[in-house]
């Protein structure tokens, strides 16, 4: 039965019922700010009661909770290294301060000092060693952590509500990640003799992989055909990452995920705590397909050259698991080994500090401003689970069009330069398709047969019709002379090309060629109507 009590400015529903694991009865005290709040409150236990909705307390710590919490929800929802993070996190920093709470002393007031506790105390004292604060980004991990714990305590009612949710922590501003300028990647690229390297940095900047992703990566997951690169859609596939793990969370978790566990000799000691892994990705968006420019499909063919040389030399001596990026004798690469060898260019070469991660950072970056701001576009190729993820994350690239638009406002509005201005319509792919427009046409133009009959006819003869040319072809001719300063020149036939000098060469032999004029009038006339 419930009933109704007044604390000081308050008033408690106090709840009376009896363990179901120890058979005794406890009461549970629930604090509301009105006597009203009270009564519904109470109303609404009385009513579960009666249709055997509420289930009697069985978990009585928080310790109780977390353990109910891993077996029942972690283990069916975590991936393997989720899970590996969140045991270490419970096991190190909830159970030694919150475990032995009871779960009706846990309120808001008790959860701020066990986040107080966290950001003073010296986790090495009992070792001895240096002082070591628990950081801010891991104050926050734990937080995530304790608020799906206890929305799963108020699901199991357990809990009345989410205490987690309503603690304040210390504002804290991420670090911006160290990238590498286009600029400089460029002269990494050219710099850069470890094959293996520059072939894990242009995979994970060109198709905005994690590491453990081009790492996992297979050469079934590749498709750089003659037929895809022909029509523009060479591609990789990301379904699965190479991953060193906790050998406990992978039998906990019953080999969830888990694509291929490599053999004992690749754990670091007999006895090792970890082994290393395939594993599908860390979420379903993760799963996607990358296309990839001609200039990394290039690396790629060089790569699995390289390997199928290496299998005919040493053929059984090869460790053959189909990854593209691998030692030299076929055997996984770790995360460790390229960190190394990045680290060693960096400082061969004086480069700023990145890290392997950086890249896919840097891509995410590129790709957002070559598409004018296209999120989701972006997004499709990074894997994220979410476009606002994204936007988060990398908003602040999109300062230097605001500063635009900003300079933009000044000269249009307050220097009166264009008070009334017109809504840009043309997108950026729309430009591009009206070039690629462009582009066909003159290719056609150029193969079209008629020009292949065009005779070539004395440089004096073409310098006098370029004087006596019609003026109706004038136009043309202008569109003719601004071509030859941004394309190949005009050549004579399509057999025989010439150079960048002869240019009023050319340009007098077409004006001096009425059929000739007639395919340029037209080309004009197409050019024109694109805009």
């Amino acid at each position: 039965m419930a009933s109704i009590r007044k604390r000081n400015d308050k008033f408690a529903v106090v709840l009376t019922m009896k363990d179901s694991r120890t058979g005794k009865w406890k009461q549970k005290w629930i604090t509301c700010n009105t006597y009203a709040e009270a009564k519904k409150k109470a109303t609404e236990i009385e009513f579960k009661k009666a249709n055997g909705l509420l289930t009697p307390p069985s978990v009585m710590t928080v310790g109780d909770l977390v353990t109910e919490y891993i077996n029942m929800y972690g283990k069916e929802h975590w991936s393997v290294k989720t899970y590996e993070r969140n045991r270490h996190l419970i096991r190190k920093y909830i159970i030694p301060l919150l475990g032995n709470a009871k779960l009706e002393q846990i309120n808001v007031r008790y959860l701020e000092y066990f986040y107080k506790q966290l950001q003073t105390r010296n986790w090495n004292e009992e070792e001895g060693g240096e002082e070591k604060k628990v950081a801010p980004t891991v104050v926050r991990d734990i937080q995530k952590l304790l608020k799906s714990i206890f929305h799963q305590a108020v699901k199991w009612q357990l809990m009345d509500r989410n205490l987690a949710e309503g603690v304040d922590l210390p504002k804290y501003k991420s670090k911006e990640r160290e990238v590498w300028s286009p600029e400089t990647m460029m002269y990494a690229n050219q710099v850069c003799k470890n094959e293996k390297l520059k072939l894990a940095i242009n995979l994970t900047f060109a198709a905005s992989l994690r590491i453990g992703e081009a790492l996992g990566l297979t050469w079934d997951c590749v498709d750089i055909s003659d037929e895809a690169i022909v029509e523009n859609r060479a591609c990789i596939r990301i379904e699965k990452e190479l991953l060193r793990v906790s050998v406990n969370a992978v039998e906990a978790l019953e080999g969830k995920d888990i694509i291929k566990v490599f053999p004992p000799r690749f754990r670091k000691t007999e006895d090792s705590a970890t082994e290393l892994v395939l594993k599908a990705p860390k979420t379903e968006s993760s799963i996607r397909s990358v296309y990839i420019p001609p200039t990394v499909v290039e690396m790629l063919k060089s790569q699995r050259k390289r390997q199928n040389e290496i299998k005919e030399m040493f053929a059984g001596d090869y460790h053959d698991y189909n990854l593209v990026l691998c030692q030299d004798f076929g055997d996984p690469m770790e995360s460790r080994q390229l960190s190394n060898a990045l680290d060693k260019l960096i400082r061969q070469y004086n480069l700023p500090h990145v890290t392997l991660h950086s890249f896919r950072h840097a891509s995410i970056t590129y790709k957002l401003k070559l598409s004018g701001g296209n999120i989701k576009a972006v997004q499709g190729d990074s894997g994220h689970a979410q476009a606002k993820m994204v936007l988060d994350l990398y908003s602040h690239i999109m300062d230097e069009d605001r500063k635009r638009n900003a300079t933009r406002l000044e000269e249009a509005f307050y220097q009166k330069k264009d008070l009334d201005p017109e809504i840009e319509e043309e997108t950026f792919d729309a430009k591009m398709e009206a070039e690629q427009r462009k582009t066909a046409q003159m290719n056609a133009v150029l193969a079209n047969q008629q020009m292949a009959g065009i005779s070539a006819t004395p440089a004096t003869s073409e310098a006098s019709a370029a004087t006596t040319a019609p003026t109706a072809s004038a136009s043309s001719a202008a569109s003719v002379a601004s071509a030859s300063s941004t394309a190949t020149a005009m050549p004579t036939s399509l057999a025989e090309p010439i150079d960048a000098g002869s240019d009023a060469t050319a340009i007098a032999r077409v004006l001096s060629n009425p059929q000739m004029m007639a395919i340029l009038a037209a080309m004009s006339k197409a050019m024109s109507s694109d805009g």
